[in-house]
């Protein structure tokens, strides 16, 4: 659903583990956010945004697939 952050993952060798860990969540829910099954919130995505040590704005790192 979020396939900019999946890329950043995989540039940086960031597992679902590993980020789950500062959010205080499984890996099972932070995928099933990830996926659109589970809403993701705003501070979810900040978090997720210095973990991965990303540049681009939220609106871009966040943006659906179509």
């Amino acid at each position: 659903m979020y396939p900019n952050v999946k890329a950043e993952m995989a540039r940086n060798g960031i597992t679902l583990e590993m980020l789950a860990k500062p959010l205080d969540i499984t890996p099972s829910t932070l995928s099933k956010k990830l996926n659109g099954h589970f809403p993701l919130t705003f501070n979810e995505a900040k978090i997720i945004k210095k973990c991965l040590k990303a540049e681009q704005p939220l609106e871009q790192l966040f943006e659906e697939a179509s």
